[in-house]
């Protein structure tokens, strides 16, 4: 193995690659409103997706958007690591990506639109299924308190009550 990479150049490539894929998660999440960092060296790269840019502040870990990335991902012939409790076992998301050293400049594209589509499907749709639960909630609440409401005793006037 260690005879291919020098015979092949293999580390130079993963040295240009890596700059090639870097600029290229740069182009592409560099200011997403749900990236958070983009890290990595070489060929190993990892994005951070929070709720908030500003912030950092993570999302929350009902969504399962690590699940829902790779899933997409998967979809499109994209293999990636997704994680998820990255700060404290139970909250943060990541995403690693570590393509083969003899990737070229139309992998690296390929790699990065696919990851793209990925984040953005997957978001979409945890977002989505996020506001349906909150609609759902606002709307049970209202109905309790509407409830509450109609069966509360009328308010009577205290000075018109009998023996008063």
């Amino acid at each position: 193995v260690q005879e291919t990479i020098r015979e092949e150049n293999l580390l130079e490539n993963v040295r240009k690659q890596g700059e090639a894929l870097d600029a290229a998660l740069q182009e592409r999440f560099g200011n997403h409103a749900h990236v958070g960092d983009i890290r990595g060296r070489g060929l190993f790269r990892g994005i951070e997706l929070v709720a908030d840019r500003a912030s950092k502040a993570p999302l929350d870990p009902a969504l399962q958007i690590h699940a829902a990335i790779k899933k997409n991902a998967m979809t499109r012939g994209l293999m990636c690591y997704p994680m998820g409790g990255t700060i404290d076992g139970r909250l943060g998301n990541h995403v690693l990506i570590a393509p083969p050293f003899i990737i070229d400049d139309a992998h690296v594209t390929e790699i990065v639109d696919k990851l793209g589509d990925a984040v953005d499907a997957a978001l979409a749709t945890s977002v989505a299924r996020l506001g349906l639960a909150a609609a759902i909630t606002t709307a049970i609440k209202a109905r309790l308190i509407a409830r509450r409401m109609s069966t509360a005793a009328p308010d009577t006037d205290l000075e018109a009550r009998p023996g008063r």
